[in-house]
């Protein structure tokens, strides 16, 4: 069984220098305590219809008011899935929900199959949380079309996503949300939820 490490704290890791005579050795030691293991299997499970696939990639993980936490993750190294489950404890996870799955779409004029990765995630003080992802054309990217950023938003209490929206049209990688504290107002500059 593989499995999963999810590091829990911003300093993971201490590097170790060493001076014995000439050699100078350098490793990596984790904290103890900073991380747990999660089977990767438990996360993903039957979901996918690509055994290939059946990997949870890429995980994101946030804090939700009320102690909980959610974690997204893709189905695949370059997606095309984007599933989220939560925890109370971050080693029991929930069933993995689908959030956003491959669809067939027209780019100028030719069919294509539009494909999601490296999803984030910020909680705002509402509880409501914002999700953004990538997409991309499978057979148009390498031609600089076809891909762009879509928004989701959800809530705390439950996992009900609205429907993606897009925000952005063009090339892009591992878009990233940012909450700064204090600068937080509801729906300023987001489209509304549908």
């Amino acid at each position: 069984m593989r499995r999963v490490f999810i590091w829990l704290c911003p300093v993971v890791a201490t590097l170790l220098t060493c001076f014995h005579g000439h050699a100078m050795q350098k490793r990596l030691v984790p904290i103890p305590g900073s991380y747990v293991v999660v089977s990767h299997d438990y996360l993903v499970g039957d979901l996918a219809d690509n055994p290939a696939q059946r990997q949870a990639i890429y995980p994101r993980i946030k804090k939700l008011y009320g102690g909980r936490h959610i974690m997204t993750y893709q189905s695949g190294r370059l997606g095309p899935r984007i599933f989220c489950s939560t925890s109370d404890d971050l080693v029991h996870w929930s069933r993995p929900k689908l959030m956003l799955a491959p669809e067939k779409v027209e780019v100028e004029g030719v069919m294509d199959l539009q494909l999601y990765s490296t999803m984030d995630m910020a909680v705002m003080p509402d509880g409501e949380i914002l999700a953004v992802c990538s997409f991309r054309a499978r057979k148009l990217y390498s031609k600089d079309k076809g891909g762009g950023i879509v928004l989701l938003r959800g809530s705390s209490d439950e996992l009900v996503w609205t429907e993606p929206q897009v925000i952005y049209r063009g090339i892009n990688w591992e878009p990233c949300l940012l909450r700064l504290p204090g600068h937080y107002r509801p729906n300023a500059m987001l489209p509304p939820a549908q």
